[in-house]
């Protein structure tokens, strides 16, 4: 098997499994979402594997309406599949919903195939899939919004004023050479771990727009490689279209010409046998007078 194609490899695989969702190489060489999703879902159905790792609404092709759902979607299937493998796999969710890099693509879905026919039971490594996701939107969710917790630098004679969400606090400055108490310290202190917690997800999301921009560039080329070459094979065509087209059109007319040239002679040759009646007639007129 080592001079398979790698869509090949996918193809014998899943279709060993199951008729449809049915593999061919344009769904392969760059799977769409909803391809994607027929495949999943249809192992699931015959080997059980991954049941229970999406929702019913999860499910639904019309739940889909952003890219972001669908990376979610394709993180948690390559979440479980590593969990059950024991090994990484060198794939971008991000990347696949834009169709990008196909042959990685396809090592993932070989990998999700391993995984499901290797015999064991998917259902505790859902478990842990759903425990592991639900532990980072926690880490995520901020207690506080940011812009309620803001700082304002005292002025001399004034205390530190901190909005924390409907009341707020005022720190009132040390009578003692102006050095904050106790209590002071703590509050900043607790105030700069709430701000921390809200902005490392900002952070966190303001780290994948490189990755997407570069994905939006990839595809923007991708499209438009496809669409030069698409018109440079119209034009191709269009070219031996005219040139056939050519040949048919010098055909009729030397077909043309051949039918004129056969009337010319079919003229010729009634003239011909015209004159020599007219000539037989007068021959048996001169003969009967004498």
């Amino acid at each position: 098997m080592s001079d398979e194609l790698y869509w090949e490899t996918t193809l014998r695989m899943f279709g060993a499994l199951f008729d449809k969702p049915r593999m061919t190489e344009a769904l392969l060489t760059k799977p769409p979402f909803r391809f994607l999703m027929d495949i999943f879902a249809q192992t699931t159905r015959t080997t059980s594997y991954a049941k229970g790792l999406y929702s019913e609404e999860e499910l639904s092709s019309s739940f889909y309406d952003s890219k972001e759902k669908k990376v979610i979607f394709l993180r948690k299937m390559k979440l479980l599949t590593e969990a059950m493998l024991r090994e990484e796999i060198q794939v971008d969710p991000r990347k696949t919903v834009t169709g990008l890099e196909p042959e990685k693509t396809n090592f993932f879905l070989q990998a999700v195939y391993r995984a499901a026919t290797c015999g064991e039971d998917s259902a505790r490594f859902v478990k842990k899939v759903h425990e592991k996701l639900a532990g980072k939107r926690r880490e995520k969710s901020p207690e506080q919004a940011v812009e309620n917790q803001q700082v304002e630098r005292p002025a001399e004679g004034r205390g530190i004023v901190i909005p924390r969400r409907e009341r707020t606090v005022r720190i009132e400055p040390s009578q003692h050479q102006g050095s904050a108490n106790k209590d002071d310290i703590e509050t900043i202190q607790k105030l700069v771990q709430d701000l921390t917690q809200n902005v490392n997800p900002i952070r966190s999301s303001i780290d994948w727009i490189p990755n997407d921009i570069e994905s939006m560039n990839k595809e923007m080329k991708l499209w438009r490689n496809n669409f030069m070459d698409s018109k440079a094979q119209y034009e191709d065509e269009q070219v031996k279209t005219e040139e056939l087209l050519q040949a048919f059109l010098n055909k009729i007319n030397e077909l043309e010409e051949l039918k004129n040239h056969q009337k010319s002679n079919i003229q010729t040759v009634k003239s011909n046998i015209l004159q020599n009646e007219q000539r037989i007639q007068q021959l048996l007129l001169a003969n009967v007078a004498k």
